[in-house]
């Protein structure tokens, strides 16, 4: 999924500063994303969640490595889908 892939992408600019969510808006903000992908996008995380709650941070705010380590298997749960 290239959303994914994007998303996975901006993990790693200087536009992440603390969550998924907040990236995916400040990516509809810079233009990256339309609105529509940006609720692909939100839809897709929350239906993946690996916790039960939705509403706060899934892992520690600023840290990229269980973001990217999740991003990396939703991408590839699509792909084989």
């Amino acid at each position: 999924m290239e959303l994914l892939k994007l998303l996975r992408e901006n993990l790693h600019s200087d536009l992440f500063r603390d969550g998924l969510c907040h990236l995916i808006q400040d990516m509809l903000i810079e233009e990256i994303i339309d609105s529509k992908e940006k609720k692909i996008l939100s839809r897709l995380l929350n239906n993946n969640s690996p916790y039960k709650f939705i509403g706060t941070y899934w892992w520690f705010p600023s840290k990229r490595t269980e973001r990217h380590k999740f991003l990396q298997e939703l991408i590839e749960k699509y792909e084989h889908d």
